[in-house]
């Protein structure tokens, strides 16, 4: 049965709005509005010795699927971190402390779903427009990440903590 008004959506590789958040580039493929408010998905661009801040997602769940080079991903509630390249797959339940970190040599690029969607919002509200071949900018400052974090049920915590 369709869905009235809708259809397929195809986004061609290189298409979708990009953002830098700190040294990480992301680019929305669909968010909340192209999906029903099911998910948000996103390419993540880590270049090597980048790592995201440690985070809690509040009210999603995410599944992150690497698509090139290697990283560490961090469940820092247990205590773990593996070593993962392109291939694997990382499941994080919604309320788990992770983050990631590109060890490698290279980039890394992670194909990433969280459901449901919204994300996306927050990414718009820290992010800086990041057009082909812009260098990153600063990383946003604390306050102001600390202030979207708390209105989209996202934590973030210093890095190294």
């Amino acid at each position: 049965m369709a869905h009235d008004g809708w259809s397929i959506t195809h986004v061609p590789p290189g298409v979708g709005e990009s953002l830098w958040i700190g040294g990480e580039r992301v680019t929305l493929k669909a968010v909340s509005e192209d999906t029903l408010g099911g998910f948000a998905c996103f390419e993540l661009a880590t270049p090597p010795a980048e790592a995201t801040s440690p985070r809690i997602h509040h009210r999603a769940d995410a599944a992150y699927y690497v698509l090139d080079g290697e990283l560490e991903v961090r469940d820092l509630d247990h205590g773990t971190a593996d070593r993962i390249g392109a291939g694997s797959f990382v499941f994080v339940p919604r309320g788990i402390l992770h983050g990631f970190a590109n060890l490698g040599t290279a980039p890394a690029r992670v194909l990433a779903i969280l459901t449901p969607g919204g994300v996306e919002r927050f990414f718009r509200e820290v992010g800086e427009p990041a057009a082909a071949g812009s260098p990153a900018p600063a990383a946003p400052a604390a306050d102001r990440l600390a202030a979207a974090a708390r209105r989209h049920h996202v934590e973030v915590l210093p890095p190294g903590a």
